[in-house]
């Protein structure tokens, strides 16, 4: 079983879409994906049409004494999502559930789901500095936007994010990116000078048909199949594909 971390280099890269999005392009591809939510803010749902008044999550279960597995939803694209769930403040500190707990619980999950019926489960982590190591993941995605902000993140923590070799189980992601923005192309061209042997072979191109799938309780590959989205999205999932061939067999 592949199972592929990603994560933010900094607040609003759009992790939650890229999660969503390659699922669902991974699924199209033959994988038989699963999509869990790290985050409490609890939003991976949305993109498969789980209902906002829904309450259930892999967390929640957890809390209330359930098996997580009670939790898991089958999208009507083929995707299997667990949902962090909801929960109040209270329980948060009640249940000590902080990153590093989480991780621990994550680790038993994964292990479990090893013997489940999945090729690929991808998920959906915080930005930056938190679950820095999840020992059973097979590769983690940075994503990260062609912006300044970002760029300096990268080039202060890029070394350890992303490791120093083409053998790095780390990868970059440029997401939204304009290319009629000469700043954001600037960035692009920096980032792809400074971190080449770790870039994915395509980034995503910013496009409003992502926030509109994203508003219609779906992905880009169901509401907009020719949209440039789509297009980027499809050849992130060959590249995975094969990644996740080599590192299985």
């Amino acid at each position: 079983m592949y199972t592929l971390l990603i994560t933010g280099v900094c607040g609003g890269a759009g992790v939650t879409s890229v999660t969503a999005n390659l699922a669902a392009a991974m699924q199209l591809q033959g994988m038989r994906c699963l999509v869990l939510d790290l985050n409490p803010a609890n939003v991976l749902r949305y993109s498969f049409a789980i209902r906002h008044d829904e309450r259930a999550g892999w967390v929640r279960a957890s809390v209330d004494g359930k098996p997580w597995q009670e939790a898991a939803y089958a999208a009507h694209n083929g995707v299997t999502v667990l949902p962090f769930g909801e929960l109040s403040a209270a329980e948060v500190r009640e249940y000590h559930l902080d990153a590093s707990a989480i991780v621990e619980r994550l680790e038993v999950m994964l292990a479990a789901l090893r013997d489940m019926a999945y090729d690929c489960v991808l998920i959906d982590g915080p930005a930056a500095f938190q679950f820095a190591e999840v020992a059973q993941v097979s590769n983690r995605l940075w994503v990260t936007t062609p912006s300044a902000g970002a760029y300096a993140m990268l080039k202060r923590y890029g070394e350890s994010w992303l490791g120093d070799s083409l053998d790095s189980k780390s990868h970059l992601l440029i997401n939204r990116l304009s290319p009629h923005i000469p700043l954001e192309q600037d960035i692009a061209g920096l980032l792809k000078q400074d971190f080449a042997a770790a870039l994915t072979p395509n980034g995503i191109h910013e496009d409003l048909a992502v926030a509109e799938a994203q508003a219609l309780f779906a992905t880009v590959l169901e509401t907009a199949v020719d949209s440039q989205a789509t297009k980027d999205f499809q050849a992130l999932a060959r590249f995975y594909l094969t990644v996740a061939r080599g590192r299985t067999a």
